[in-house]
């Protein structure tokens, strides 16, 4: 990831801004923002691992720009 945000890792990719945080101490999330129109989802699923939350809102921001017109 690209850096801390209130010590959350994030990534600013393609107009987006990726931001995984810790849910709880064993279960993790992520939140997905376009950046020109403020635009946010979070994950409603837990994951595991923090690498498994990247993953799983890296996918969701793909289907966010290929099948939902976000970031364009």
């Amino acid at each position: 990831m690209e850096g801390l945000d209130k010590g959350n890792a994030y990534l600013n990719t393609d107009g987006f801004n990726i931001t995984v945080f810790q849910r709880t101490p064993t279960l993790w999330g992520a939140r997905i923002e376009d950046r020109a129109t403020s635009r946010s989802v979070s994950s409603k699923r837990p994951h595991k691992t923090e690498d498994a939350a990247k993953l799983a809102a890296f996918d969701a921001m793909i289907f966010l720009k290929e099948e939902r017109g976000w970031g364009t």
